[in-house]
């Protein structure tokens, strides 16, 4: 994570943006609140995880998904795998979209 902030600060010049993805608490320590923080569903995925992104960057247009049924956090990581963890397409192509 260190690495990733100094490579980012180094480097910004030169960017046209830069972006960090966490689970909210835990990059705030370092940077303090994110510059967005999104639920998923928020872009039309399903779930309920609360992320936050910090960086430079263009905030993508929220297009939230009518929820069918009521999802928790906790319920998301019982049997968590790891494709899990995979950035959910629609926030993904929100942000492309938003930061070309």
């Amino acid at each position: 994570m260190d690495a990733c902030i100094r490579i980012a600060f180094a480097h910004r010049a030169s960017l046209r943006w830069w972006a960090l993805e966490n689970p909210i608490n835990k990059l705030r320590w370092y940077l303090g609140p994110p510059r967005l923080t999104f639920y998923q569903w928020e872009y039309g995925d399903g779930g309920h995880k609360p992320t936050g992104i910090w960086g430079d960057f263009v905030p993508p247009f929220k297009h939230p998904r009518p929820r069918t049924k009521p999802s928790t956090f906790r319920s998301q990581f019982v049997n968590a795998r790891p494709q899990d963890a995979i950035t959910p397409a629609g926030f993904a192509q929100a942000f492309f979209e938003a930061n070309p």
